[in-house]
């Protein structure tokens, strides 16, 4: 069983990576194509996932789909901050990274400026949403940054859960509060 993580960034990916290492399941953060179809691992988090989640699943029957989400006032202040800070130049070595954020987000650099990530998250969610409507017990929806506790995902993989289990809260955000047009 393959575990494939269909997050957007800052929904709490790294803390279910991290929380799955816990547990000896090798989750890779950003892989190559490489890594996500022919690599030595439990799984994968990050962009290309999200861009490739359904060729994974033809390509690894009977694989398990995690779906972080956060609220979106929360998000959209985390991500507008993220990619404000994370511009990725126009070289030949950041190709890889440059291809997958065009495929998810449209934009290699996007920010408030030139993307309405709102729109980018909702779209996200539907067609999660629509792509397993016939399969729920293949996909769980996770809000760790709103407090879910491991005992849902442990469930859901069928692995050993102790009550005092927490995700670890990895990448944590500046705390701030401004909208969207503050940031635009």
């Amino acid at each position: 069983m393959k575990i494939w993580g269909l997050g957007l960034s800052k929904t709490g990916i790294v803390s279910l990576k991290s929380y799955l290492k816990t547990k000896d399941i090798n989750i890779v953060k950003y892989p190559s194509k490489n890594e996500m179809f022919l690599g030595d691992n439990d799984g994968a988090i990050d962009l290309p996932v999200i861009v490739h989640y359904k060729e994974l699943d033809l390509a690894f029957p009977n694989s398990k789909f995690i779906l972080t989400e956060r609220n979106l006032d929360d998000w959209y202040t985390s991500i507008s901050r993220w990619f404000l800070n994370r511009v990725v130049p126009d070289e030949p070595r950041f190709a890889g990274n440059r291809h997958w954020r065009t495929a998810v987000f449209g934009n290699p650099n996007p920010n408030p400026v030139n993307i309405d990530y709102i729109d980018v998250y909702e779209n996200h969610i539907k067609d999660v949403e629509n792509y397993f409507s016939d399969r729920p017990d293949d996909l769980l929806r996770i809000k760790i940054c709103e407090g879910d506790t491991p005992q849902k995902l442990c469930e859901f993989l069928g692995i050993d859960y102790k009550k005092e289990e927490v995700y670890p809260h990895l990448h944590k955000s500046i705390a701030g509060n401004y909208d969207r047009e503050e940031l635009l």
